[in-house]
């Protein structure tokens, strides 16, 4: 059922705007689905909405259990765009290794918007968030190439 709602169903084609709380919640589950595809989906729909699914993205990064609930929130994050930054900020300076590790790659997806917050993360007096400021920094611009990472570049290996 769940898959059925997220991949097919009209409600989540006409976007979780139009979505009472239950539905969007439903959605929100998706985000731990094992099919990357019912996953990236869900982190799509989740993403239109924006500022109405912002702290249950973040609650979802910020949650112990599975990497793959964790990366298609920040994936969603990602897609929101600056509005999302201050919450993949905050992801660097989890005690969580993995994480910093997920802000990080979100945070290069953002693109050039986020160089330069990420960049003052590079001044942090942790060494860890340090390291992954300098990560997302190098995933924005492949190394010596010049080349940017383009729109659904590795996602679904990823999510």
């Amino acid at each position: 059922m769940l898959r059925y709602l997220v991949v097919t169903s009209p409600l989540a084609c006409s976007g979780v705007a139009g979505m009472n709380d239950d539905q969007i919640k439903a959605v929100a589950l998706a985000l731990d689905d094992p099919s990357p595809i019912v996953r990236k989906s869900a982190a799509e729909e989740l993403a239109k909405a924006g500022r109405l699914t912002k702290s249950i993205l973040e609650e979802a990064l910020f949650a112990e259990g599975p990497e793959r609930k964790r990366r298609a929130a920040a994936y969603a994050l990602a897609l929101m765009g600056a509005d999302s930054m201050a919450i993949l900020v905050k992801a660097l300076e989890s005690q969580s290794e993995a994480i910093q590790e997920t802000g990080a790659y979100a945070l290069a997806r953002i693109g050039e918007t986020a160089i330069d917050t990420v960049a003052t993360c590079l001044a942090s007096m942790d060494p860890q968030v340090r390291r992954y400021a300098a990560l997302s920094l190098g995933r924005h611009t492949s190394e010596g190439s010049g080349r940017q990472q383009t729109e659904g570049e590795g996602t679904a290996a990823w999510i």
